[in-house]
């Protein structure tokens, strides 16, 4: 496998930024790993988390040693502190990932992903993200995994008990008020998909049970199951934390390539 550090100029955010990229490279006599080749390149998106960048899905995990088993790219963009908006008090984050980083994938790299190629992941900020981008973009993925994700942002916001937390969720969303209901609110975008259930990609949940917000998950899967949207919803021991993370992107790359 090719691993890239990709630094680009991004229109969108009138920034320097940056994005790592796992693609799939055949090789002979490599000791210890097997790269597997397709004969059409299937894309995941994999989003990190909120103290995260697009490095540390490759430092924290195997992540590159697991997309080799299954010939697959991984392309991880910098989203900074944005839950993967277009902040009330800062960049177009929303855009430049669900828009901006495919038109680079795709000059840069080649990759055009049709929908039943193309796949999206992501770990607690990163898992909202996932799920949030496959709920506005159905057209994109053929599957969407979120692990231990922030999905209710009204419960986060309340859970926040220093000045600093509340001043991110501001400069993020504006006031709770403005998030509610809105694009960014996922039970919002679940209940603007209720009459497209046929275009949903396929959607995997998990999360620990001793994860300080488990009740995310518990709050998505009753969501999905009020609107009878098919998913699939896993939950196991463990904490927010890398261990849990490693492991179960392994699971879901299994649910969706099988």
């Amino acid at each position: 496998m090719a691993l890239i550090d990709c630094k680009f100029f991004s229109s969108v955010l009138g920034l320097s930024t940056e994005m790592t990229v796992i693609l799939p490279e055949e090789t002979v006599g490599q000791i210890g790993q097997q790269n597997v080749s397709q004969d059409e390149t299937k894309v995941l998106y994999l989003l990190h988390g909120r103290s995260d960048d697009n490095t540390t899905w490759t430092r924290r995990t195997s992540i590159e040693r697991y997309a080799a088993a299954y010939g697959i790219a991984v392309v991880m963009p910098n989203a900074h502190l944005s839950f993967y908006t277009n902040m009330a008090q800062g960049g177009r984050y929303q855009d430049f990932i669900f828009e901006e980083i495919s038109e680079k994938i795709s000059k840069l790299f080649g990759l055009k992903p049709a929908k039943e190629h193309c796949a999206v992941a992501g770990l607690s900020m990163g898992g909202y993200g996932a799920i949030k981008w496959a709920l506005t973009q159905p057209e994109r993925f053929c599957f969407a995994a979120g692990l231990s994700g922030a999905y209710d942002i009204a419960d986060f916001w309340r859970m926040q008990d220093n000045g600093n937390a509340d001043r991110d969720l501001v400069s993020i969303y504006g006031s709770l008020e403005k998030f509610t209901g809105g694009e960014n609110d996922i039970q919002e975008l679940i209940n603007r998909c209720h009459h497209r259930k046929a275009e949903l990609p396929e959607l995997f949940i998990t999360c620990g049970t001793d994860d300080f917000i488990f009740g995310h998950s518990q709050f998505l899967h009753a969501a999905l199951n009020e609107k009878s949207i098919p998913h699939t919803y896993e939950e196991h021991p463990g904490s927010h934390d890398w261990g849990y993370w490693d492991q179960h992107i392994q699971r879901a790359l299994a649910t969706w390539l099988g």
